[in-house]
């Protein structure tokens, strides 16, 4: 009896053992396979978050580097706004004058961003067509002539003409072209109404 317990009892614990051992083997596999499905996880996410990094980082960049071509952009169109103006002596001011009440105007109306951005330009740029007006007759102390004022009257059409060449990211050249225009239709150059 004895020797069929330590018999009975070996084979149960052969059999446990060898069941332990295919569970332990497929438990570990898998615990194996579970480390390197994390390790791989990991790395995965790493490499997401470092490529998202770059990619801030170069949008970052490209917005800076957006943001000072914009500055500059602006500084040029000052400076030759300035230009345009140094050519007539009487209105010494009316560019900084003209462009303040232009960004306070489009205030008022809630102009978007490329709006103002355009207005602000025109502002600075609306007599850029004086460019081709004799500097005797803008700078002529008294009444213009028919002639001279045929002349002065067509700054708009000639400046609108010069900023067309001018790929501006907003609608500059309607602006410069109507500036002398009224609502009631009695402005220059075509005598726009509305």
């Amino acid at each position: 009896m004895r020797t069929k317990l330590v018999v009975s009892l070996s084979v149960c614990v052969g059999i446990l053992g060898l069941w332990a051992a295919v569970i332990s083997a497929t438990w570990g596999q898998w615990i194996h396979s579970a480390c390197h499905l994390s390790i791989a996880i990991l790395a995965f996410v790493y490499s997401v978050s470092l490529y998202y990094r770059r990619s801030i980082d170069q949008l970052e960049a490209r917005c800076k580097q957006a943001e000072e071509m914009s500055c500059l952009h602006l500084r040029t169109i000052k400076a030759l706004a300035l230009a345009i103006e140094a050519k007539e002596q009487s209105t010494q001011g009316h560019l900084e004058r003209l462009f303040a009440y232009s960004m306070e105007m489009g205030k008022v109306m809630s102009l978007g961003d490329e709006e103002m951005e355009a207005l602000g330009a025109a502002a600075l740029l609306h007599d850029i067509g004086k460019l081709a007006v004799p500097e005797q007759i803008i700078n002529k102390p008294g009444r213009l002539t028919p002639e001279e004022f045929d002349k002065m009257k067509i700054h708009p059409l000639i400046g609108a003409e010069i900023l067309s060449h001018v790929n501006f990211p907003y609608p500059v050249v309607p602006i410069v072209e109507a500036h002398h225009e009224r609502w009631d239709g009695t402005g220059l150059p075509v005598r726009q109404e509305g």
